[in-house]
């Protein structure tokens, strides 16, 4: 019965992730961005560490971000696994329940992140971007965090007590 609810577990968040990114063309704007949220949800959820085809679909949903995006293949694989390596991290450190430790990991991993992309594009490419418009869309992911660590509580929840 848990292999069950893993796989229609598994299959669900691989549906909700393909429509997120395929909305991702018209939905995706300055303020909001859909990447992030795919990230937050990839670091929300309590994968099952001992199936390697995680992985794999997540550099996969990364590509298919980037072609449809239209940017250097593997830049979404990459923040995407990052997210899932810090996942797997705070599992295995045994923190993962702690919803604040999490929250802290999130935000320290998401600010990192964007100054590493800030530099890139301030230094390497030598564009001048306002910093405020950049960090908003990261700002606004992190106010979702507790909001969607919630909702998948209570959809796993919901799921326990019907097994």
């Amino acid at each position: 019965m848990g292999t069950f609810f893993f796989k229609n577990k598994f299959i669900f968040l691989n549906l909700c992730i393909f429509i997120i990114i395929s909305f991702n063309i018209t939905l995706s704007n300055t303020y909001f961005e859909l990447p992030l949220l795919i990230a937050l949800l990839i670091f929300i959820v309590k994968w099952d560490v001992e199936n390697w085809t995680v992985p794999l679909c997540i550099f996969v949903w990364g590509i298919y971000q980037d072609i449809i995006l239209g940017v250097s293949l593997g830049y979404s694989s990459l923040i995407f696994l990052s997210y899932f390596l810090l996942n797997q991290l705070a599992i295995h450190l045994g923190i993962y329940e702690t919803k604040n430790i999490k929250f802290t990991l999130f935000l320290f991993l998401s600010i990192f992140i964007f100054i590493i992309e800030y530099l890139f594009i301030y230094y390497k490419l030598a564009i001048h971007l306002p910093f405020f418009i950049n960090f908003l869309p990261i700002l606004i992911m992190i106010l979702l965090f507790y909001p969607t660590e919630i909702l998948y509580s209570l959809i796993k929840n919901s799921y326990e007590k019907i097994r």
